[in-house]
């Protein structure tokens, strides 16, 4: 499985990555059933697996870091690899053509790490509940150097331009890239992307400045500036290169997983949602051709509750109820469905948190939808529905209506009227629906 850091040298390309049990044939190289391997795997630059004396895996080309959470940053020379550990709170130092570990040094909340031109390292700090985030650097030894950066709310990527200059994703409100000069003190010296990203002018439309969930950046021998974008949530890929004048020269889409789509049936077909894109059609054109990425439905900022930051949805029901657009989303084991209205005059095609259908949990030692703090407030045991009454997109207390039912739904459907219709799995004879 795919991981959340990726770096390179002249010789090899290192991988963050997570392998999970093999089919336990005799001879096969994985962990045993129940443990994961988080670990680097090495390439070749022309992407195949460069296996290493010691190497783990089926092909020997993983060095294994932990067996708890994944691998949040790397940076590499030609002769190490520097590797941030989250689960010991170390930078882990490997050499990067044997791949024997070297060295490691403390280091709290590690995330993503870049190198400079002096060769000292910049490690992001990750921001974690009361703790805010910062950047600091230090020497490739471990030695902590004066040097840091603490005003970017939520650091989610981090590179060197070839300029020498530090370039540092904000994925908090800003979505923006910002420019660092590095000689000396730090200092903020420009910045790339629009303000507020895909929320800035009208929400969620897509632009080519315009960034969301950034999750990568990087810069070229010439320049140009590469930024991967992942929504929230996973949303899906949107890699895109500019110019070193910030001239968009191509973008690549990977948007949809486990998904389907819906028209609005006032388009006439031309309108198409997924669970967080809207799509334009032009049926003119040859098939592959047809469809513009137009808005992305998702507004984390305003809306941090949203449920499809906390569930997976898969399905799409788009309807006109009293000619306003509402969107319905229920996921792959129909426990639960949601409900989106739509501001378009003041907040375009963002799709607003607005209702919750949630089944009665079938684990009666687990009765609670979720285990954490998502959705706040929720009932304690039961089927729920969740309405949101003041129309602030968040589950308030006093907006849930509670009972019990049948613990497996078989499916849900939503008439042209926006009546939602619940099947269940019962033991009994016929198919109960309902209403």
């Amino acid at each position: 499985m795919g991981g959340k850091a990726v770096t390179a040298n002249s010789r090899y390309l290192y991988v963050g990555m997570s392998q999970g049990a093999g089919s336990g044939k005799p001879g096969e190289d994985y962990p045993p059933k129940g443990t994961i391997w988080y670990c680097i795997r090495r390439y070749n630059l022309s992407g195949q697996q460069a296996p290493f004396s010691g190497g783990r895996g089926w092909d020997k080309s993983m060095a294994i870091v932990n067996t708890s959470s994944p691998v949040t940053g790397l940076a590499a020379t030609d002769n190490e690899v520097y590797v941030s550990d989250k689960a010991s709170n170390r930078i882990i130092v490997y050499d990067a053509n044997s791949m024997n570990q070297l060295r490691s040094f403390s280091f709290s909340r590690p995330g993503h790490i870049a190198i400079d031109r002096q060769k000292n390292l910049w490690i992001v700090q990750q921001k974690e509940n009361s703790s805010s985030a910062a950047i600091l650097r230090y020497s490739p030894q471990g030695q902590q150097l004066s040097e840091k950066i603490t005003n970017v709310v939520e650091p989610s990527a981090i590179a060197l331009d070839n300029q020498g200059r530090l370039l540092v994703a904000d994925n908090g409100p800003r979505q923006q890239i910002l420019i660092y000069n590095i000689t000396g003190s730090p200092s903020q010296v420009g910045t790339f992307g629009i303000e507020r990203g895909v929320y800035a002018g009208t929400p969620g439309q897509i632009g080519d400045l315009k960034l969301y969930g950034i999750t990568g950046v990087g810069t070229d021998a010439q320049g140009n500036i590469y930024v991967a974008n992942d929504g929230f949530n996973n949303a899906g890929a949107d890699l895109r290169k500019f110019s070193p004048n910030g001239t968009l020269q191509w973008r690549l889409l990977g948007l949809c997983f486990l998904d389907t789509a819906d028209t609005d049936p006032a388009s006439d077909g031309r309108d198409v949602f997924t669970k967080e894109e809207h799509y334009v059609m032009d049926y003119d054109k040859p098939n592959g051709q047809q469809w513009t990425y137009a808005d992305y439905t998702v507004n984390a900022i305003k809306y941090p509750q949203d449920p499809r930051l906390n569930t997976t949805a898969t399905a799409v029901f788009f309807r006109r109820v009293q000619g306003r657009p509402l969107m319905y989303l229920t996921g792959m084991y129909n426990s639960w469905m949601q409900i989106y209205r739509f501001a378009q005059n003041s907040e375009g095609w963002t799709a607003i948190p607005s209702g919750m259908f949630v089944g009665t949990p079938a684990d009666p030692n687990k009765p609670f939808f979720t285990q954490g703090n998502w959705p706040p407030n929720q009932p304690k045991s039961g089927e729920w529905i969740w309405r949101d009454a003041n129309g602030n997109g968040a589950f308030d207390p006093g907006e849930y209506d509670t009972s019990k039912d049948d613990v497996y739904i078989g499916g849900w459907w939503v008439d042209s009227r926006g009546d939602v219709w619940k099947n269940l799995r019962t033991s009994g004879k016929g198919i109960p629906i309902v209403r």
